[in-house]
């Protein structure tokens, strides 16, 4: 069973780690399912190539460690960290950030530490929400974008983290805000 460990929450008030809290229980409740194991292993296809672009056309590809869905749904259940009683944790490092991310929900640095900007944890529903937690969380295991510099959003519906991104929000609200067609 995975849990939310969170190791830092900077910037966020009383009221703010409530709505986080309910957040991360329904992350719980999701990638604890049976449903949820379901739809992962049934994915179609994840996406491990990392196109660059140049003036919004592929100029080269960079291939990254491929992974069955079988293999998917295991790393993302063993999380970064194992309890004593089994279970496992995603460690989270999470900052709520006052500067405005522009149509960016948040973002992971390359020491895991995950940066919510303000305007979009207000707006956000809690399932919104942890469809973005999640996102940011595949990050922090490693799965990378299929694309760099905007120039193939398509492709990346089939990247890892907005596959998971899209199938636990799917399975909280019933909606595909991504437009990806799985």
């Amino acid at each position: 069973m995975l849990k939310s460990n969170v190791l830092q929450s900077d910037n966020y008030l009383r009221a703010n780690l409530d709505k986080l809290s309910r957040t991360l229980a329904l992350i719980e409740q999701v990638m604890n399912s049976p449903a949820f194991a379901t739809s992962v292993t049934n994915f179609n296809t994840f996406s491990f190539v990392t196109y660059d672009c140049g003036l919004l056309r592929r100029t080269t590809s960079t291939q990254l460690p491929v992974y069955t869905n079988i293999e998917v749904l295991a790393i993302l259940l063993k999380g970064h960290s194992t309890n004593p009683d089994g279970t496992t944790n995603m460690d989270l490092k999470l900052v709520l950030s006052n500067d405005n991310g522009g149509d960016v929900v948040g973002e992971t640095d390359t020491n895991n530490v995950t940066t919510t900007y303000m305007d979009w944890f207000n707006s956000d529903s809690e399932a919104e929400l942890a469809a973005h937690y999640v996102h940011e969380y595949c990050h922090t295991l490693g799965f990378q974008h299929s694309w760099k510099r905007h120039c193939d959003r398509l492709r990346d519906c089939y990247s890892v983290p907005y596959a998971i991104q899209h199938l636990l929000e799917n399975q909280l609200t019933g909606a595909n805000t991504g437009n990806c067609v799985y």
